[in-house]
């Protein structure tokens, strides 16, 4: 992206998804509310949660790599860095966590990994919730 003022004013995908900036507060759930209750504008705004909250159930995680059934992969390790998927909470808010000990199962895979996140806390989490982040070093090996 460049430094050119106009570019700030450019359209998005976020834009596509939201109706509007990603910085922007979510908009309150009204998914629940009856169509006859609502008018056109509130119907618009809810038409756009609804395809938002299929969108992220159902298309998002056919992105998730399945390829760990096919291939032997490397197990999370201890002191990499990963995204938290909370499922109550939307994808800009998630947060950013380190693995801080690891708990392979009696096949050896790690499917449970203790975190501590940036307030200091540590807790336990299943890999499945996690969202490991690449390092510069796995960048280089894969180009």
């Amino acid at each position: 992206m460049s430094d050119d003022p106009s570019d700030l004013n450019a359209l998005t995908p976020g834009h596509f998804l939201t109706g509007g900036c990603l910085t922007l507060p979510p908009e309150p759930d009204s998914t629940g509310i009856p169509l006859n209750r609502v008018k056109r504008w509130e119907l618009v705004k809810l038409q756009a949660q609804t395809f938002w909250k299929r969108w992220s159930a159902e298309y998002l995680p056919q992105l998730h790599k399945r390829g760990r059934w096919l291939t032997k992969r490397d197990n999370v390790k201890v002191g990499s860095l990963a995204i938290l998927k909370e499922d109550n909470t939307p994808s800009l808010k998630w947060k950013m966590v380190r693995i801080t000990r690891v708990h392979p199962g009696a096949d050896g895979i790690v499917r449970v990994v203790t975190i501590i996140n940036s307030a200091g806390r540590e807790f336990q989490r299943p890999t499945s919730k996690l969202a490991v982040l690449p390092t510069m070093e796995e960048e280089r090996n894969a180009a």
